[in-house]
């Protein structure tokens, strides 16, 4: 007797498992499967179960060059509560007709959709980003802009709007993910598992993805001053004021700005 496949539609019973789809598209990265463990093992219970999907089932290649192979292909999948297309350095070549209307359907069922790093270009594509903000990772931003002028992208680590859910990939993916699980089973268990990654805080989803050079070589305490001159131009702050801001004294106040800018 063949084995029973876990269902995969949402129980009535908030208790039971809350199943979450990955379609995978070739050069997929696969930073988000921890989460869902790690979120698991720390509530003491089953939360969340992880399934594999792929375009035809056959086992495809992740970003690192590892094979993986898919618990089902899409056909085989009428509906899935949360579903994320995961996609890397090949976007556009693996997004097939089949594809598109496999996504459609799920979203006329009410499903929560969402895009790891160039999966957005798959819902973009099947018309499920319209109205919505969206992001991805910022190397691909321009490809984006250039095929959905309609759709409102920007270089942020993750959206949330409706039931759409985006992100830049790499570690934005766990943010994502850590929003998730926030928003499925409350704040203090996602702080939970981003510290079970040593993740620290719960990064905020309009925070940018890339930090400039000038940026990173700057010290902290000299970002804050310049922030605070910038702000406040029409009615400079004083060197107490702005030592305040930095929370260091005048003194050191001085000695920062003439070690980083040859003056006073």
């Amino acid at each position: 007797m063949p084995t029973e496949r876990p269902s995969l539609t949402p129980a009535d019973d908030p208790r039971q498992v809350d199943p979450i789809g990955f379609l995978l598209l070739p050069r997929f990265p696969i930073h988000a499967l921890e989460s869902l463990r790690i979120a698991n093992q720390n509530a003491g219970r089953r939360l969340f179960s992880a399934h594999l999907f792929g375009g035809d089932g056959a086992p495809g290649p992740a970003g690192n060059g590892m094979t993986m192979s898919p618990e089902r292909a899409i056909a085989e999948v009428p509906f899935c509560p949360t579903v994320i297309v995961c996609a890397g350095n090949e976007p556009i070549q693996h997004i097939t007709r089949g594809l598109l209307a496999w996504l459609r359907r799920l979203e006329r069922h009410g499903a929560l959709l969402g895009a790891l790093d160039t999966g957005t270009l798959a819902l973009a594509a099947a018309g499920l980003l319209d109205g919505c903000q969206a992001t991805l990772h910022w190397e691909a931003i321009a490809l984006f802009r250039e095929h959905h002028p309609e759709v409102r992208v920007s270089e942020q680590l993750y959206t949330f709007e409706r039931n759409r859910m985006t992100c830049a990939g790499g570690i934005a993916t766990l943010d994502m993910m850590l929003h998730l699980i926030a928003l499925k089973h409350g704040r203090d268990l996602a702080q939970i598992v981003a510290n079970g990654f040593v993740h620290g805080r719960l990064r905020r989803d309009a925070e940018q993805q890339r930090v400039s050079v000038d940026d990173a070589l700057v010290d902290p305490r000299l970002g804050r001053i310049v922030r605070a001159m910038e702000e406040n131009i029409e009615l400079p702050l004083g060197a107490r004021e702005l030592a305040a801001q930095a929370g260091i004294s005048v003194r050191q106040l001085q000695r920062l700005v003439r070690g980083r800018f040859a003056t006073t």
